[in-house]
């Protein structure tokens, strides 16, 4: 105690730390969330965000635009593309839009085995899957209308569309584009 009555805590010293911090749990339950951010705190310092399998290194990357202007060629083949990702489903992930220019194409998940955040957009990625051109449903075009926030009652008929069966999906940290 001081003179005014005051009660002075003496230091502590790092063995009486560290057991206050397991004397609560806190010392395994910090190296934990330790463990658990590592990743994402190296993605930041610009390691690209990969989602599903690891992206193949060989291969050419094709601007999707390039590649939808004369897309029968590649209709059915696998090969690696890329554009911004402009939209993605807003309730779990599991599609989104991969444009360039004028072009684009719905991507969803090979086997439903993965996602991808739901703050993804707007981000430059490459997709790594099987590109095919498909008829929609007007059920199915009207659920992923519903998907993107738009009208589903506008939609009447099947639609036409590209979409890529993606394993890997990978997007650079970058700042968004302008715009």
């Amino acid at each position: 105690m001081t003179e005014n009555g005051v009660r002075r805590r003496s230091p502590v010293s790092s063995s009486e730390r560290k057991a206050s911090l397991d004397m609560f749990g806190l010392g395994p339950a910090l190296l934990c969330l330790a463990l658990a951010l590592a990743p994402a705190l190296a993605g930041a310092e610009g390691e690209p965000s990969t989602y599903g399998s690891e992206m193949p290194e060989a291969g050419t990357v094709l601007p999707l635009g390039e590649v939808l202007s004369d897309s029968e060629e590649r209709v059915g083949k696998t090969a690696k593309f890329s554009g911004l990702a402009t939209k993605v489903c807003q309730r779990k992930g599991c599609w989104m839009i991969l444009a360039d220019g004028e072009h684009f194409a719905r991507v969803t998940f090979k086997d439903y085995g993965f996602f991808v955040p739901t703050d993804l957009a707007p981000r430059r990625c490459i997709v790594y899957g099987v590109l095919e051109a498909s008829v929609l449903s007007e059920g199915r075009a009207r659920h992923f209308a519903e998907d993107e926030g738009l009208d589903a009652e506008a939609i009447k008929g099947p639609q036409r569309e590209y979409s890529i069966v993606a394993s890997s999906v990978s997007c650079p940290h970058e700042a968004p584009p302008p715009g």
